[in-house]
């Protein structure tokens, strides 16, 4: 079904076209000037549907039509039941996603599982973009980003999340971000740097700084 969407996004743009034609040519057959100032000033469609309602009842709902048409693909991804499979479970109450080895592209999905507590995205096309999608993420307790392609630049995306344990192993994190992103969590108690640029004096201070922290570097 999904293959049909861009055909059934242009059949509504179309249709929504035809019906803004037929609607300019019912006003310029009302007054030649109705047509110049509705072609001209699109407002003042506006006051042409006030006054001629029953002539403009069917251009207007041609692109009523077309513009419900046109928005239905999306409308359809963003509202359909998420199925990710044996890809999410439900462990004692708390909701695990395992998207290591994920066979599809569009991280987006993430925005509709605001509920996860568990995060494995362990894959080499994860990057610093993607980590836009944990936003609303806001019970995120585990995070396993090892062997992606995340940064520094990306880290920010992660600080306001509650995470107790991150895995950053073979990433391109270095001090700079770990100081400016990483430490600020308060809630962090579990880090894997190894293969990381953060250096050890960096990451003892940081397990100095509070008890029961520990790393892997």
């Amino acid at each position: 079904m999904e293959q049909a969407f861009p055909y059934i996004f242009l059949t509504g743009l179309a249709t929504a076209g035809v019906g803004v034609l037929v609607f300019l040519s019912v006003a310029f057959r009302q007054r030649l000037w109705w047509g110049l100032g509705v072609m001209a000033f699109p407002p003042a469609s506006a006051v042409f549907l006030w006054k001629y309602p029953r002539k403009s009842l069917f251009p207007l709902a041609l692109v009523l039509v077309g513009a419900l048409t046109a928005a239905a693909p999306s409308a359809y991804v963003r509202l359909r039941p998420l199925d990710l499979g044996p890809r999410k479970k439900v462990v004692g109450g708390d909701v695990h996603l395992t998207l290591t080895g994920w066979d599809r592209k569009d991280y987006s999905v993430l925005t509709r599982v605001p509920e996860a507590t568990l995060l494995h995205m362990a894959n080499p096309d994860v990057d610093d973009g993607t980590l836009t999608h944990l936003a609303g993420m806001t019970r995120l307790k585990e995070l396993d980003l090892n062997g992606s392609r995340v940064t520094d630049a990306g880290l920010p995306s992660l600080s306001k999340l509650p995470l107790e344990t991150l895995r950053l192993r073979d990433t391109q994190v270095t001090d700079s971000g770990f100081r400016a992103s990483l430490e600020p969590i308060t809630t962090l108690r579990q880090v894997d740097l190894r293969g990381t640029k953060v250096s050890r004096d960096v990451v003892n201070a940081w397990k100095e700084a509070r008890t029961g922290r520990r790393a892997l570097q």
